[in-house]
């Protein structure tokens, strides 16, 4: 990807989610803040707190866990290991029960929600025990694989949202 590609790709995304009714019935939503390589979810925090959306943002702990903090500017990051912007102490935790739509990252996916992380676990950890949240990993179009390993423990998203599709593996509540 060349940069104005990238910028083209993340564009597309972020109109796509503010397109969902996923998105736009969610109160609570949790998102990634993204990495330069990632798609971009700057944006897109920026105008779910300009709507009144309450943004919970991920912080990596020791041992693999993840924990939720709100987010209510950029200035609350600080950025942590491996440079992941990460809320700094003095956040506000939120309860797991608040959450409506995670917007979760990936390395490639699957049509059915398989997805490629990291390799910590982390997400998979954190999503194990969240099955009412509505789980959307965000995956460029060229990117999506035909299969990908997929363990026990690994989570499965709900569905995979591209520049292009919403690929959605349950039925709608």
């Amino acid at each position: 990807f060349s940069p104005e590609e990238k910028a083209r790709s993340d564009a597309r995304i972020f109109r796509a989610v503010l397109s969902l009714p996923l998105y736009q019935r969610a109160k609570v939503i949790f998102v990634y803040v993204s990495l330069d390589w990632e798609i971009d979810t700057h944006a897109l925090i920026k105008e779910a707190l300009s709507s009144g959306k309450t943004v919970a943002v991920p912080k990596c702990l020791p041992g693999g866990r993840m924990e939720v903090y709100r987010l209510k500017d950029f200035h609350q990051l600080k950025a942590q290991m491996l440079g992941i912007l990460e809320p700094e102490e003095g956040a506000d935790k939120i309860a797991e029960e608040r959450l409506e739509l995670a917007l979760i990252p990936c390395l490639s996916c699957t049509r059915d929600g398989i997805r490629l992380g990291q390799g910590g676990g982390y997400y998979d950890r954190f999503l194990a025990g969240t099955p009412w949240i509505d789980k959307v990993a965000l995956c460029r179009e060229s990117l999506l694989s035909a299969n990908l390993p997929c363990e026990e423990h690994d989570v499965r998203m709900d569905a995979v949202l591209t520049e292009t599709a919403f690929l959605r593996r349950k039925e709608q509540s």
